[in-house]
């Protein structure tokens, strides 16, 4: 059931308690996870709070949010103590001289008794936030290197988990997961409405607006997929009605294209192959084909599963293969509202939603696993889904 009025005001009330945030979401991120996190970002500047947003391999496609130049690969690091021991002398003033271009000086001057080197040491601070946001992702894991590369900075900093993937393993000090929303941009939506009212500030600019925005319309395949409600439908009024700029969304996610992009589509249509007796079709994208298309690595190949594999009408889902930084990755999208390709993903590893889903095969590659792959689907298709 949707998020209660309880627990949304328990969640704004975090938010605005928290000095510095930071916000995380899923590596490679989609229209929504980039959204949720710029979104908020947004919101909590307005509120001047210090918000950091940390996204590995977010996709290109959504450079035209606002702050998505502020966007950073890795968290800050730990603070740095200086800790001096005054029980052989009292410190008189402490100041900083240059030595060179590379080294500073912390000059300590004594007002009685003596200093020595014995008598400092340098520690170990904290991080600089107080608050972890974690959107769009049902475990840490989805974070990529972040979670693995800096397990202290989950372990001390509390963590607010604001999901919409019904596998969410409510790893936060505090979980708003719900499954019945289209996006984690819905539920934000909502949580800024609600902390918005608890500071007595309008916090739903048009900035805020059109990321919320971007993340509802891509998660729901605009408009098309079968976890759009009245809920959401609503929700993408209130946005527009913010000043969401729709026409900037619509023509930067799904028409303006690079020769590059087009050219690596044609490549995957060329090699687009179907399965009759099972229902699906499938193509896969090698790392010799974004060479010869001449195409950036991190082209939105999903947006490829949506925009053709969809509309083949004699498949119940299709699946797109593609080697990127290393591994191998599939994405799924559903053709049918009855066909949940979630749990296809979950037999590679993957998950995501009934309606398009994901997995990622570490050191993969298409020689080594399409046919492994295909004879798994063909093995548990259609009786594990259908």
């Amino acid at each position: 059931m949707p998020s209660s009025v309880q627990d949304l005001e328990r969640i704004a009330r975090t938010l605005a308690d928290a000095q510095h945030c930071l916000v995380v979401s899923h590596a490679n991120g989609d229209g929504d996870a980039v959204g949720s996190s710029l979104a908020l970002r947004a919101a909590l500047l307005e509120l001047g709070r210090a918000c950091t947003v940390v996204l590995e391999t977010p996709a290109a496609t959504f450079e035209f949010l606002p702050g998505f130049e502020a966007i950073q690969a890795v968290p800050d690091s730990k603070n740095l103590l200086v800790v001096i021991d005054e029980s052989q002398g009292k410190i008189g003033n402490l100041t900083l001289r240059r030595l060179n271009e590379h080294r500073v000086a912390v000059v300590v001057s004594t007002k009685e008794g003596v200093l020595t080197g014995q008598d400092i040491r340098i520690e170990e601070g904290t991080f600089p936030y107080d608050l972890i946001v974690a959107l769009d992702s049902s475990d840490l894991s989805r974070l990529g290197s972040l979670a693995t590369s800096h397990p202290d900075l989950f372990a001390e900093v509390p963590i607010v988990n604001i999901d919409h993937h019904r596998t969410n393993e409510r790893f936060g000090s505090e979980n708003l997961v719900d499954p019945q929303a289209s996006s984690a941009c819905e539920q934000l939506l909502e949580v800024i409405e609600v902390l918005g009212n608890h500071v007595g500030a309008d916090l739903l600019t048009p900035n805020v607006a059109t990321c919320l925005l971007t993340g509802v319309v891509t998660d729901t395949g605009s408009f098309q997929n079968s976890n759009v409600t009245p809920r959401t439908l609503t929700a993408a009024a209130k946005l527009q009605e913010a000043g969401a700029d729709r026409e900037l969304i619509v023509r930067k996610v799904y028409q303006e294209k690079s020769l590059a992009e087009l050219r690596l589509w044609g490549r995957a249509l060329a090699y687009l192959k179907e399965e009759p007796e099972h229902q699906f079709v499938w193509t896969a994208v090698s790392k010799a084909d974004f060479v010869a298309a001449q195409a950036p690595a991190d082209v939105d190949l999903s947006g490829f599963v949506g925009s053709f594999l969809k509309q083949v009408t004699t498949a119940d889902f299709g699946l797109v293969l593609y080697e990127r930084s290393g591994n191998l990755k599939g994405s799924f999208r559903s053709n049918k509202p009855t066909v949940d390709v979630s749990i296809l993903a979950q037999a590679f590893g993957g998950g995501g939603h009934p309606q398009a889903a994901a997995f990622v095969i570490e050191g993969g590659s298409i020689k080594t696993h399409e046919q492994e792959i295909i004879a798994k689907l063909r093995e548990i298709w259609p009786a594990t889904v259908a």
